[in-house]
């Protein structure tokens, strides 16, 4: 997709990012060329989406943009293909034969194409978030370059072509969901020259260089995917260099007859002027792109006017008729439209209303046992906890285990204090009530003078807490009232999963703890007027390094137990801006444990506690009344 070999050929171009959020983008218009992200969406449940069930593809694209427009605080506009390009057809072929050569090999993945009906339920998930989604004239790409060069905006697309429309600065995604992606920046004034050949060119005579690059090495529009065969990126900087002035088609034509007749001629060129031809005609796709302006009145990407807006238009833009054709759906598919319409929330599955309503939110009463049920409702049980819902039927039941074991009431657990010979307060877990949370936190006050200034702080605070009766101990009753726990927090702050960013994953970290044998005594205090939480915990160690020579009744091996105190600070939040008002964490202040070093330190054990305060694990808590 895009032009071939060009952004490793530009500055920023080797360079992967991981984190939406890191961009600071917040506040700001972000146009979204939806085609790659919905895309990847289908493609990660295949076989659902072969047969017709759009519903889990559905259901990441719902939580992606909550994310997106609730955490990293964009204003998304969002951009639906729209009719077939017809300068596209060559590159429409080799799709629609590799979709065949899918199936006769069963590749489910390699199956998959965006359907205008699939656009449609897209577009019906961003107006229930009240994100702004249209329809582009024809592919979305001219239409997010024309949009982001006349809003000065970076837009996100995994489509390289949109450097060849002229946009000066793009987010290319790899990965949507898991947020790998390159930022390529042509206004950057860091580079040396010499460093990227191709970036000197561009800086020189500007997007034409892209154009005429994609029509050597091969794009969308060329009959043959590999553009001019032979001519590679070293045989097009050494042909563009030689040119003097000005690169239009004629004069790059001129100079790669000159320099490389014989690879031309074994490309089935005759002459000079049929590679001028094809590289004009691949220069004048991309400079006369149809586009929609804001009143749906059709422009050219210079935003010359090609014909004023019309009732077909509009609706065409606004997307109340097929995308591709143009015509109104048929009967059966509106009302499928009209049922998602009054369900989107489903998708979304974090809502303030009464949970009972909600599709998924129990087991079938018949099957109250996870194993005992059918893939579907086994689904619905995830999708509704806004879970992923990919994987096969013993993983899926292992996910439904863990939110079962998250939700249930548990028998309390505490712990016997004990002091070490250097001062600092460590905590032994057993299963007695010798001790509750109110003697551990009255012993640890009583103990401040062991230490350091900052965690006797924080014990004075959960103390204080505690003497106020603000702590709430019911897992029903926190994930109510908790503000968001933004994934972001957790990467930023404190979590230690492996040795790099894209192997920190939050659900195979907490798997262990989550279905642990032994459960925890956990409590949550908030103090409004200070914009702060305490977390008082007491959890069961995950890693193996923390077993102990103790065998249980079933012969298991005993794991440490220790508890911690945790602060955490956030922000208000409103139902205008943030569709909730419980507030976002945004940062992680004092803390303490007894497994690790008392006090202040890199503790791997935050990451469990700080989660357990929103147990559904969902990307975001809408609050939206049903």
């Amino acid at each position: 997709m895009g032009i071939n070999d060009l952004l490793s050929r530009l500055p920023g171009g080797s360079e992967y990012n991981y984190s939406f959020f890191e961009l600071g983008w917040r506040g700001k218009t972000v146009h979204i060329d939806a085609a790659g992200a919905l895309f990847e969406c289908a493609a990660a449940f295949a076989s659902d989406f072969i047969s017709g069930n759009h519903t889990p593809a559905l259901v990441v694209w719902a939580r992606k943009l909550v994310y997106l427009r609730s955490i990293c605080g964009w204003n998304m506009v969002v951009y639906m293909d729209g009719r077939t390009n017809p300068a596209k057809q060559f590159e429409d072929e080799r799709r629609t034969q590799r979709r065949l050569e899918a199936v006769e090999r069963n590749d489910l993945r390699g199956q998959i194409k965006n359907t205008p009906e699939y656009y449609a339920e897209a577009m019906e998930v961003c107006k229930f978030l009240n994100i702004d989604v249209r329809v582009a004239h024809d592919e979305a790409d001219p239409q997010v370059s024309y949009v982001s060069i006349k809003g000065l905006c970076i837009p996100v697309t995994i489509d390289s072509d949109l450097l060849a429309y002229g946009v000066p600065k793009i987010c290319i995604f790899k990965l949507f969901e898991k947020e790998v992606f390159r930022i390529i920046d042509l206004t950057r004034d860091d580079v040396e020259e010499g460093e990227y050949k191709l970036f000197d060119l561009y800086k020189a005579h500007g997007a034409i260089t892209f154009q005429l690059y994609a029509g050597c090495l091969g794009c969308d529009f060329t009959a043959v995917r590999s553009g001019i065969k032979g001519i590679g990126y070293e045989k097009f900087i050494e042909a563009a260099a030689a040119v003097d002035g000005q690169l239009p088609a004629a004069t790059l034509a001129a100079s790669l007859w000159r320099s490389f007749p014989q690879i031309l001629e074994k490309n089935s060129f005759d002459n000079l002027t049929g590679v001028e031809a094809h590289l004009q005609e691949v220069v004048d796709v991309y400079a006369q792109g149809k586009v929609y302006d804001s009143e749906a009145n059709i422009r050219d990407i210079n935003d010359k006017l090609i014909s004023p807006a019309s009732p077909q238009t509009k609706q065409h833009m606004s997307g109340t008729v097929n995308c591709r054709t143009g015509e109104p759906h048929p009967q059966p598919f509106r009302e499928k439209l009209l049922s998602l319409q009054r369900n989107c929330n489903q998708l979304i599955a974090t809502t303030a209303a009464d949970v009972s309503n909600i599709e998924g939110i129990r087991l079938p009463a018949s099957r109250e046992s996870p194993v005992n049920c059918n893939v579907t409702e086994l689904r619905n049980f995830i999708a509704c906890r806004g879970g992923k819902v990919g994987g096969t039927k013993n993983e899926l039941v292992k996910t439904v285990k863990a939110n079962q074991f998250l939700e249930k009431q548990v028998s309390r657990n505490y712990v016997q204090r004990d002091v070490n010979k250097e001062g600092s307060l460590f905590h032994k877990s057993i299963n007695s009530t010798s001790s509750s949370m109110a003697q551990i936190l009255t012993d640890l006050h009583s103990n401040g003078n062991k230490f350091d200034t900052k965690t006797r702080g924080l014990i004075a605070l959960a103390f204080r807490c505690h003497e106020q009766g603000l702590f709430e101990e019911e897992y029903a009753n926190i994930a109510r009232v908790s503000p968001e726990l933004p994934p972001d927090l957790i990467y930023r702050s404190y979590a230690h999963v492996g040795m790099s960013l894209q192997q920190k994953s939050i659900a195979d970290s907490l798997k262990r703890m989550f279905m642990a044998n032994e459960v925890t005594c956990h409590a949550l205090a908030l103090l409004p007027e200070e914009r702060r939480a305490i977390i008082f915990t007491k959890c069961i160690a995950s890693m193996k390094a923390d077993e102990k020579r103790e065998k249980t009744a079933d012969n298991q091996t005993k794991k440490d137990e220790y508890t911690q105190l945790i602060e955490l600070l956030y922000e208000d939040t409103d139902r205008e801006t943030s569709r909730h008002d419980l507030g976002v964490f945004v940062k992680v202040g004092r803390t303490y444990c007894t497994k690790c070093v008392a006090g202040q330190g890199d503790c791997r054990h935050k990451i469990g506690a700080c989660h357990t305060s929103t147990p559904y694990l969902c990307l975001v808590q809408l609050g939206k009344d049903i």
